[in-house]
């Protein structure tokens, strides 16, 4: 058992370490959009989007801007690490 939640902490935390890189890249493309339009940003947001968008779809944007989903995706992701974590060295 602490073999799985191991292995389930690990790649929440890649998938982690992607939200923050997709929002890092949505900052900064905010000032640069042509960074946006490359494959390895398609490809951070391809990943990530199955992920945030359940939440896109309950939480509104402020001002045209969807920051909550991220947010609340990012500590709903720490929480399961954290179980997770628990878990393993149980």
């Amino acid at each position: 058992m602490a073999i799985v939640a191991q292995i389930g902490y690990i790649l929440l935390f890649i998938l982690f370490i992607l939200m923050m890189l997709r929002v890092i890249l949505w900052i900064i493309g905010m000032f640069i959009p042509p960074l946006m339009d490359n494959a390895f940003a398609r490809m951070i947001t391809s990943i990530t989007e199955p992920v945030i968008a359940p939440y896109r779809a309950i939480l509104p944007a402020v001002n045209g801007i969807d920051f909550f989903s991220f947010i609340f995706s990012i500590i709903i992701i720490q929480i399961m690490m954290n179980f997770l974590n628990g878990l393993a060295h149980l």
